[in-house]
């Protein structure tokens, strides 16, 4: 890659990274740039707090343990379906 362009993207990740610190009061561990045509993406990481953190735990944890009961549920209707 082309060295303007690394000096860009590096750039706008540390601005990105000051902007959060600045006005959100914490900011992403990294910053990725991504150019796409006349669009930039910078997906952030690290930056969720401790709850928001908690609650995605929790939520993924609800969807594992709804696949688990649909899995035991459809286990049980074939059981029940055979031993008639």
């Amino acid at each position: 890659m082309d060295e303007p362009r690394v000096k860009w993207k590096e750039l706008f990740g540390s601005a990105i990274i000051k902007f959060e610190q600045e006005f959100m009061g914490r900011g992403p561990d990294d910053v990725k740039a991504f150019v796409v045509r006349d669009l930039v993406v910078g997906p952030l990481k690290g930056c969720s707090a401790p709850a928001e953190r908690q609650l995605a735990k929790t939520a993924e944890e609800c969807r594992h343990g709804e696949a688990i009961a649909t899995e035991l549920d459809c286990a049980r209707v074939a059981t029940s379906s055979a031993s008639k």
